[in-house]
Formats: structure tokens, sequence, C-alpha cells
């Protein structure tokens, strides 16, 4: 009977088998040495147990779980393994280049978005203080009018005459002036009219 794996074991086998390879490479590329699995210095192929839902190197510490060898040797040849990794530094090349683009262009509409508040908070208080003004102007104005209704007629400085005063002039009828007429005791004739 064939065994059959999910997508996700033979990931995960497959994960495992390139970490095996390329940790002696990454430490000599870094200055180090590498101790080498008992599998690697064998024969440079490593064996990948399968112990229920996880992966080791070694067998199954557990025996209520059979341990089941997972082949995980790369079936590529090297030139498609340098292929490999130059497309994947490609790739993580493109994907810093694009992330650093991303993050300046929202940095700029975050600065626009900024400096347009400001410009709005700016507009808003300087319409809110033109509101003010014009309504302390109002209310002035109201109290200059009301000011204005409630002064009493003043009397003319002695010497002056006014048109009520003035005797009319020759020939002329005199102008109209409502006067009441002054006050009558009970009892007495009526005043003259004129």
């Amino acid at each position: 009977m064939a065994n059959h794996f999910s997508a996700a074991a033979c990931a995960a086998a497959l994960a495992c088998a390139a970490l095996s390879t390329l940790a002696p490479e990454a430490a000599q590329a870094q200055g180090q040495t590498a101790t080498p699995t008992p599998a690697q210095s064998a024969g440079g192929k490593s064996t990948v147990y399968r112990c229920g839902n996880s992966y080791s190197q070694v067998p199954c510490a557990d025996a209520a779980i059979p341990a089941r060898a997972v082949d995980v040797d790369d079936p590529r040849s090297p030139e498609q393994v340098q292929a490999a990794r130059e497309a994947a530094r490609r790739d993580a090349e493109a994907a810093r280049g694009l992330q650093t683009e991303r993050e300046k262009r929202e940095r700029e509409e975050r600065e626009a978005r900024e400096k347009r508040d400001r410009a709005n908070a700016k507009a808003q208080a300087e319409a809110a203080a033109q509101a003010r003004a014009a309504e302390r102007a109002a209310i002035a104005e109201q109290q200059r009018r009301e000011r204005e209704m409630i002064v009493l007629p003043r009397k003319p400085p002695t010497g002056v005459q006014n048109d009520a005063t003035k005797p009319p002039a020759p020939g002329a009828s005199r102008p109209f002036t409502a006067v009441s007429p002054p006050p009558t005791r009970p009892g007495a004739a009526p005043a003259p009219q004129r």
C-alpha cells in the first residue's frame, strides 16, 4: 500500500531537508563550522522520520507511535538549486523594494493628510473668529441703535428758536404741531382753541 501524504506534510518534510542542507552552507558563509548530522556525514543523505504530525531526524521516542522514514532527498540538480536560490534572492530584493516604495507612499500620504487637516483646522478657526467678530459687530450696532432711540429730546439753548417756537413769516401759515392741551381742573371752563 502506498503512503499518501498531505501537501502540508510534504512541505514540512522538504523544509526539514532544505534546512539540513542549507545549515552547513549558511554557517560556512558566516565563517563558522557546522557539525554535520550523523546521516549527513555517512553519505550526504539525511533521514527524516514522521512521528504522528511532527517530523524529526531521530526516530520517535514514543513506542506507541510508529516512526516512518520519509524520503526528503532533493531530486534537483545543483544548477536547479542554484537557480532556485537566485530566484528567491531576486524575489526577496523585489519584495524589499516594494515594501520601501509602499512605506514611502504611505508616509507621503500621511504627511499630505496631516497638512490638509492642519489647513482645514486653521480655516475653521479663522471662520469661527470671523463669525465671532461679525456677531460682536452686529451686537454693537444693535446697541448703538437702541441708544439712539432712547435719547430724549433736548431743549434748545436759550436764544435759539426752532420751527415750533419761531413766529410765522408774514403771510405764511404756522406749521401744524401737535401740542397737547393743558390740563383742566374739574369744573373749569375748557381752554380756548387757537
